[in-house]
């Protein structure tokens, strides 16, 4: 999934510093996160939408709690199946 300009928020984070620059400026995108769920033959690729906040200054890229949380609804939905 590819994101244009206009689907980036920046924000500033009084709480937060980049972990590799220090730097507590930060843009949030959403991005398709495909990730496996299960064991050997049995694991299943599952996709979840997720924030994705990164730093202005370097590029480091991390989610965060609530990118799990959406992961695990992807779970959760895949199980009721």
């Amino acid at each position: 999934m590819r994101l244009s300009k206009k689907d980036e928020w920046h924000y500033k984070e009084k709480d937060i510093v980049c972990p590799d620059c220090g730097n507590d400026e930060f843009t949030m995108s959403k991005k398709e996160d495909v990730f496996k769920y299960g064991c050997g033959e049995d694991a299943v690729e599952l996709t979840a939408l997720v924030p994705v906040d990164k730093c202005v200054s370097c590029g480091f890229a991390f989610t965060g709690a609530h990118a799990e949380d959406l992961r695990e609804e992807a779970i959760r939905r895949h199980r009721e199946r």
